[in-house]
């Protein structure tokens, strides 16, 4: 049988985690294609290099937005004359996964999976927003009309996406937990090569800039903290996608005097490595889909501040999280320095994510299976 796992470029975040999962524990079953969506039909996403190692064949389809939805299907046809017909497509492309299916179905592509990987939200004006949701709203008839399987990432995404009367199901992120177990001598090497003493409490992000992960009220705690004489720096990992909303918190970094005590350091392939220099991880997005890294963080051991907006089955349980308001600087400030690292066994954290599904063998499984079960 079958699999086209549709995406955008390959670079780094949850979905894309997610999907490199899949990847690298693949059911020798399942004969996986990944398809990937690009405005000029090439992919320069930063797992390139492993999913050539993987032998995973790539194909490329135009995205929808950059030709419209008829010169989209005459691509996605082209494509199907070119390669054969799946059995499954499985888009994890949100909203736009509606246009997928309903040019599958049109092929008779009998098993059509949307996966919502976000709560879905808008900021900007009132006019702006107005128009996303006017969007939002004939894109979710299409999901709605073409999808036959309905997966989500939490229940928040799935109820932003799906309509009431739709079963869906919820596949979360999923991460290699071993992988992200804490190690006393990385973390000696971490903390130097970012020159983090040992009275430093170092509080690490990751996550990619933009507006709506809200990483300027953590800029604002930082510089509250400062004021109180504590030694608190901010380390935060993730590329900037939004120039403008960078170069804002740059401007509030210099104007609230902790130029010292942030640091802003692109992307990183090691993040199950850099995670050991920290003592606190922050997570103050307004929404989150999930939020992988907080549970990378906690497979790690760390402390783990939340925004509200970021859902509740990001918890696993283990005693690490803190839910604060996103705006509250002042709370995020205090809830930094009151953060207490937690003596835990490995085994009871391994635990912990294979009961709630998010360890990356167990959840594999049960992806492929369920493919299987589609087409049987």
């Amino acid at each position: 049988m079958v699999v086209w796992i549709m995406n955008g470029p390959m670079n780094l975040g949850g979905t894309e985690s997610l999907i490199m999962e899949l990847l690298r524990n693949k059911d020798n079953r399942v004969d996986v294609k990944l398809i990937i969506h690009s405005a000029n039909n090439q992919n320069d996403g930063a797992y390139d290099e492993e999913i050539k190692r993987l032998n995973i064949p790539v194909y490329y389809l135009p995205s929808v937005g950059s030709v419209g939805i008829k010169n989209y299907e005459k691509a996605f046809t082209k494509l199907v004359d070119e390669i054969g017909k799946p059995d499954v497509i499985h888009s994890n492309m949100n909203a736009v996964g509606g246009f997928i299916c309903k040019v599958a179905k049109k092929l008779d592509i009998k098993n059509r999976i949307v996966h919502c990987h976000a709560d879905i939200k808008y900021k900007g004006s009132f006019v702006s927003r107005l128009k996303s949701e006017i969007g939002l709203f004939i894109m979710k008839i299409y999901v709605n009309k073409y999808a036959n399987h309905f997966w989500a990432c939490s229940v928040a995404a799935a109820k932003r996406l799906f309509y009431k009367n739709k079963k869906f199901v919820v596949i979360p992120n999923m991460i290699d937990v071993q992988k992200y177990f804490h190690n006393d001598e990385i973390r000696k090497e971490q903390r130097e090569k970012l020159n983090i003493s040992n009275d430093t409490i170092a509080v690490g992000a990751v996550g990619r800039i933009a507006p709506i992960k809200n990483y300027e009220t953590i800029i604002d705690a930082i510089s509250i903290l400062k004021q109180k004489n504590e030694n608190v720096h901010f380390y935060c990992y993730g590329g900037a996608v939004n120039e403008q909303y960078f170069n804002s918190l740059q401007k509030r970094v210099e104007d609230n005097d902790v130029k010292d005590r942030v640091y802003f350091l692109g992307n990183s392939m090691q993040i199950n490595v850099n995670l050991n220099a920290f003592d606190v991880f922050v997570m103050p997005s307004y929404t989150e889909g999930l939020g992988i890294s907080a549970l990378e963080a906690q497979a790690g051991g760390l402390p783990t501040l939340l925004s509200t907006g970021v859902p509740k089955e990001t918890d696993m349980g283990l005693g690490l999280v803190q839910r604060i308001a996103p705006c509250d600087a002042n709370a995020w400030a205090e809830n930094i320095l009151n953060a207490k690292a937690v003596d835990l066994d490995k085994n009871d954290i391994l635990k912990a994510f294979q009961n709630k599904g998010y360890d990356t063998k167990t959840k594999c499984d049960e992806i492929y299976q369920a493919y299987i079960n589609m087409v049987n």
